[in-house]
């Protein structure tokens, strides 16, 4: 009987889930503004995403909401995000585009960084020292309860998909998904937002280790799926669509943009 209704209540939020995805599909098909093409892929430099972010009044993901109370301390609670699911291919006005933060000094690529292109031991880089201190005060780490499962299972993992990447080059999840269970299609691709001048702000739902790797190896190309476009941006690209910009040279540098 208890079986039965751990499965019931599983089923009725899975069921929930869905009907929630489907009735945002059709208020994006027919009540907000959304692109013609809302989950074609574009290509960009890693680098070129130098924003994150924030939460506020427009986003609606809490991307801490499954996250374990003890291994809190190891994120950035300011971070926000539109839900992938909810808002790939949306046209959003207002200021989100405003409540960003720069993605340099992010702990994943910093410690990504001194670990693969300067050497250092995990021990030395900083995301290690945060989830040993959480490990240490009795916390619970993507599963792992002592180092040696932290170093086994999550790091081995880590190391793994960064000799994967460097060895093979970056695929989208579509072809990654035979090989690793943690792919889940297009909405587990890298997703951001573009700001009202064309910023390629990280949205931190999805891809948060594949693009700290990517920034690491300094690859010159990633896929990426935009979830919300600025509605001042779109209205630019329409601008230069139309020869609508006297400035050629600013005009030549928008059509340079990824998102044209």
């Amino acid at each position: 009987m208890r079986f039965n209704r751990k499965y019931l209540r599983g089923l009725y939020k899975y069921l929930r889930k869905r009907f929630s995805y489907f009735i945002a599909d059709l208020k994006n098909r027919f009540i907000h503004q959304t692109v013609k093409d809302p989950h074609r892929l574009i290509w960009v430099n890693p680098a070129d995403i130098r924003l994150r972010l924030l939460t506020g009044l427009q986003t609606d993901l809490n991307i801490f909401e499954k996250v374990k109370e003890d291994t809190l301390p190891l994120y950035d609670l300011s971070l926000g995000a539109f839900d992938p699911r909810r808002n790939t291919g949306r046209v959003i006005g207002g200021d989100w585009d405003q409540h960003v933060k720069p993605y340099a000094g992010e702990i994943l690529y910093e410690s990504y960084n001194q670990r693969f292109n300067e050497g250092a031991a995990w021990e030395e880089t900083p995301y290690f020292k945060k989830g040993a201190e959480i490990l240490r005060n009795g916390g619970v780490l993507y599963g792992c309860r002592s180092l040696d499962e932290f170093k086994n299972n999550r790091l081995a993992y880590i190391e793994g998909l960064y000799n994967d990447i460097k060895i093979n080059g970056y695929n989208t999840q579509n072809k990654t998904a035979s090989k690793d269970d943690r792919s889940k299609g297009i909405h587990h691709e890298i997703s951001v937002n573009i700001g009202r001048n064309g910023e390629i702000i990280y949205n931190n739902a999805t891809g948060n280790n594949r693009l700290a790797l990517s920034k690491t190896l300094k690859l010159a190309k990633v896929p990426v799926l935009v979830v919300a476009r600025h509605k001042q941006w779109e209205l630019l690209k329409k601008r230069v669509k139309n020869d609508g910009l006297a400035d050629d040279s600013l005009k030549s540098q928008l059509l340079n943009h990824p998102d044209f």
